[in-house]
């Protein structure tokens, strides 16, 4: 639906970079260990990028990329830390040392 009606994939945008703000935050503070020692990390279905951005903050040193489908690229914010790629995960997901799936 995201893909067809303008209106809906920004309202859903929208909510997802507010969600991924939220929890990225919790889980940075509660588990944030996790992320040390990664260099690369490519967060799958990110979205706008809101947890990459939030990670890359944390972790300056870690290269963190959004894969997500071409509708959701072309509206995504440029950033200086992290690097946006249009894909579908089923047919490829680029090399990192991590991946970082924030609901399944």
């Amino acid at each position: 639906m995201a893909e067809q009606d303008d209106t809906y994939n920004q309202i859903l945008n929208n909510a997802m970079v507010s969600d991924s703000n939220f929890l990225t935050d919790i889980i940075l503070r509660e588990c944030g260990d996790v992320f040390l020692g990664i260099n690369s990390l490519i967060d799958v279905g990110g979205g706008h990028g809101g947890a990459a951005r939030a990670i890359a903050n944390a972790f300056p040193q870690m290269k963190c990329t959004v894969l997500d489908l071409p509708h959701v690229i072309a509206e995504a914010p440029s950033d200086v830390h992290v690097s946006f790629i249009s894909g579908d995960m089923f047919k490829y997901i680029p090399p990192a040392n991590a991946l970082f799936l924030k609901g399944i």
